[in-house]
């Protein structure tokens, strides 16, 4: 009998929107946590499978629907991810983006072919993400919402995205206070859940940092020697220089 591995497909609403960042993240995410995790790419593209393998360590394949059948299609998958823990998929340019300008060959079709759950990414420069959220829900916003970046506008946008009777989420960490318009919060009826940074698994990631199973460079921006901690500091609290982490060498 053969088991059923967990699939997603990562896409957006057009190219340039963060998909090889968040299929990157994810695909780093999962092999951290020590699974086996088989990735495929829609369309003949050579490049993101590249970065694909560097993460996961095993090679990356292409899910293409213009070189190949429906029968063909699930095949090479079922094959492929036959000792993996979960395959992920990323699409190439937009979701309905195919031969042209119609939906053949799409993400849409690899998604329909396989009955792939999607994750769509949107950039919110670009797109309004709130009315997105609405047009593309069945039930007035979305389900769940996650609340990571830790902005005023970010937290308010968080609840004006989630439905009635939904779950948000929020693990940012804020500089002042957040407040919640309660008035303009009628009907929601909202469950929030919050928590800073867990430090449960810190021997383990340490560890796993240790054994370059986890990547920290394209995190650490800037390294001090603990003498000349007050500068990194200096440099951290006023956001200085593009700084995202900063490395301390007590040595």
């Amino acid at each position: 009998m053969q088991k059923m591995i967990p699939r997603l497909l990562i896409s957006a609403v057009g190219s340039g929107t963060g998909k090889t960042t968040v299929t990157a993240a994810l695909l780093s995410a999962f092999c951290a946590r020590g699974m086996r995790v088989q990735s495929l790419k829609c369309g003949p593209d050579y490049i993101d499978p590249m970065f694909h393998s560097h993460i996961t360590g095993r090679p990356a394949y292409h899910a293409d629907p213009f070189f190949l059948s429906r029968f063909a299609m699930r095949e090479l998958v079922s094959r492929v991810s036959a000792d993996a823990d979960c395959t992920i998929f990323e699409g190439a340019m937009g979701y309905y983006d195919g031969i042209g300008g119609t939906e053949q060959a799409s993400a849409y079709t690899v998604s329909d072919w396989l009955e792939l759950p999607t994750l769509l990414v949107v950039n919110p420069q670009e797109v309004d993400v709130e009315n997105f959220v609405r047009e593309h829900s069945e039930h007035g916003g979305a389900d769940r919402v996650l609340e990571v970046a830790g902005s005023p506008q970010t937290f308010e946008l968080a609840w004006k995205l989630a439905r009635p009777n939904a779950i948000v989420t929020v693990v940012a960490l804020y500089e002042e206070a957040q407040s919640l318009p309660l008035p303009k919060m009628y009907g929601k009826n909202l469950i929030f859940k919050t928590g800073g940074v867990d430090g449960c698994d810190c021997d383990e990631i340490l560890r796993l940092i240790e054994e370059k199973k986890i990547d920290t460079t394209p995190l650490i921006t800037h390294e001090f020697p603990l003498p000349e901690i007050e500068k990194a500091y200096e440099i951290f609290e006023n956001r200085k220089e593009k700084v995202i982490k900063v490395a301390i060498r007590c040595i």
